[in-house]
């Protein structure tokens, strides 16, 4: 899920990348508040109203960095918003106001660079020498080099080590790692169990004879992979979760392409092998991020002229991302997201279930009553004109315009939610959402409805209500009187949407 507050616009995501320019070398000077103060003058005669939100975003970050690792994430779903919601136009804009706050003190600092940098790789590939250029033409001075990795390095070094603060030597084992880690953080929602599961089965097959010394978890040297996964993400994302995440990986980067020249370390083959592997820890979750795309495809490219290989990798990520669209078009079509995402899950659970009836004798498997079946069948009752479809946990009831309610039985709630299918475009149901008053409303004092893009497809719009069970039945009286009552008026508010 996205780190971003369910009821940001347009708006708040610029004051949120602007913000994050401002503190990023950690000093604020005068002239950079009056070019904040400057963009959000302009951003408010063009129709987007920056001034009025300043202060709210500002409260907002803070409250969302006390989570460790959630400020940089933040930072990368906002410039991902910025990607899938602004025309070229809107972007060279945005990134005008951004470049010319980086450079208000005739420098534009490390940090300021790798935040200018991840910005034109998302929004402008392939440009960043000509806008780094536009800048230096102004007088601007552009520091492209970490001048805290440069200061520790020493001239007679030829094999690549740079220090990871206090805990362990840095190895070529955390370089490798650095790169699982960052991919993995590019998920949706940040790093979950199936990314470090994948991470905890490669990272002990890794292993290496550098100038007579070994390197690989599984021989001790880093010794534990625990350890060593903290190490890496302290020396990512800083302890408070802040830093961003470039200077590590494009130092790292570095130290993998002098193994490489220097010979006997790295090949061909082991460098095809690690992008192989990165590609699976992407994919770990079933879904390849935008982030993930992005990078994954820049390294294997990057890696292309000295390892053939890689083009293997960018075919399987051609066709996972292939796969993804196959998925998208047919949530658009109609058929809710939820259902493609536990797809794997029922198939699994109906083959059990088909186990475990081959073993009750025939006449009492037909007395059991499913009580997902029955709980739609109660609903289809209330509803004139539900439509169940065959083998499934939900229904769905069409108000045209390819525009859904729907319901699903879950393992813990029931969910009841609006499905606009695409048909329409996302910015015209806002608006109608918007006129009607449904943003923000609260139904029976319990249920605030918060419209929201699609995750997957941004031009889908979602309105989503979960009502838990709270130790009652799916079928109880209660449940199923609440589930009726919650569905029927968002139903009723949702009808002129169309």
């Amino acid at each position: 899920m996205s780190t971003l507050p369910k009821h940001w616009k347009d708006e708040h995501v610029i004051v949120c990348l602007v913000r994050n320019m401002i503190i990023i070398d950690n000093e604020v000077i005068q002239s950079e508040l009056d070019w904040m103060a400057k963009t959000g003058e302009d951003y408010a005669e063009q129709g987007i109203d920056v001034p009025s939100v300043w202060d709210s975003v500002d409260d907002e970050i803070l409250e969302i960095a006390k989570t460790p690792g959630n400020y940089p994430k933040l930072v990368v779903d906002a410039i991902h918003y910025i990607s899938q919601n602004f025309d070229y136009n809107k972007k060279q804009t945005l990134m005008y106001y951004l470049m010319n706050m980086a450079a208000q003190d005739d420098v534009v600092n490390y940090p300021e660079y790798i935040s200018l940098r991840s910005f034109i790789d998302s929004w402008f590939p392939g440009q960043e020498d000509l806008m780094m250029n536009d800048i230096r033409k102004g007088g601007i001075k552009v520091i492209t080099n970490d001048p805290t990795l440069e200061s520790g390095k020493s001239e007679q070094e030829d094999t690549p080590s740079v220090s990871s603060g206090d805990k362990q030597e840095w190895t070529i084992i955390h370089d490798l790692a650095v790169f699982y880690t960052y991919m993995g953080n590019l998920a949706d929602g940040m790093m979950k169990e199936d990314e470090m599961k994948i991470i905890r089965d490669i990272m002990p097959k890794w292993n290496f004879i550098i100038d007579e010394k070994s390197y690989g978890i599984s021989i001790g040297n880093p010794e534990n992979l625990e350890e060593t996964m903290n190490v890496i993400y302290d020396e990512m994302y800083g302890s408070d979760g802040e830093r961003d995440p470039m200077g590590r990986v494009n130092q790292s980067q570095k130290n993998l392409v002098d193994y490489y020249k220097k010979g006997g370390i790295l090949n061909a083959n082991i460098i095809g092998t690690f992008l192989n592997t990165m590609f699976q820890v992407c994919k770990a979750d079933d879904t390849i991020s935008e982030g993930q795309a992005h990078q994954l495809s820049y390294y294997c490219n990057q890696w292309l002229p000295a390892c053939p290989n890689a083009q293997k990798t960018l075919v399987l990520l051609e066709l996972e991302i292939s796969r993804q669209k196959t998925r998208d078009a047919l949530v658009e079509s109609g058929i809710p997201e939820e259902v493609l995402s536990d797809l794997d899950d029922q198939i699994k659970s109906d083959a059990n279930e088909s186990k475990e009836k081959s073993t009750v004798p025939e006449t009492e498997a037909d007395d059991k009553e499913d009580p997902v079946e029955s709980f739609r069948e109660f609903m289809a009752g209330e509803f004139t004109g539900m439509k169940l479809p065959k083998n499934k946990n939900y229904g769905e009831y069409v108000i045209g315009s390819g525009m859904l309610i729907c319901f699903m039985a879950k393992k813990s709630s029931v969910s009841t939610y609006l499905y606009s299918s695409g048909k329409l475009p996302a910015k015209k149901v806002f608006e109608k959402i918007n006129s009607l008053g449904l943003s923000g409303k609260v139904i029976n004092d319990k249920y605030t409805l918060t419209p929201m893009p699609g995750s997957r497809n941004p031009n889908v719009v979602r309105i989503d209500i979960e009502i838990k069970y709270d130790g009652r039945d799916l079928n109880s009286a209660e449940m199923r009187a609440e589930v009726k009552d919650v569905y029927g008026q968002l139903l009723e508010l949702c009808k002129p949407i169309v």
